[in-house]
């Protein structure tokens, strides 16, 4: 989770604190360990679509 959530910070350009911030706001019901689980899955499943799999040059080639 750590790892994961570092190779987001780095990508994005934010602090662990700055992400660990937005969720603790967004979060609705669960805790805050929780929450930043579901952001990791939510950022790599956008990442995993067609549309974000290409923004990073891993889509298929013309």
């Amino acid at each position: 989770m750590w790892d994961a959530l570092n190779e987001i910070c780095k990508r994005e350009s934010r602090t662990v604190h700055d992400i660990c911030t937005q969720v603790d706001r967004e979060r609705t019901q669960s805790g805050l360990t929780a929450g930043v689980r579901v952001f990791i899955l939510n950022y790599y499943r956008s990442a995993a679509t067609e549309e974000g799999h290409a923004m990073v040059s891993h889509g298929s080639k013309p």
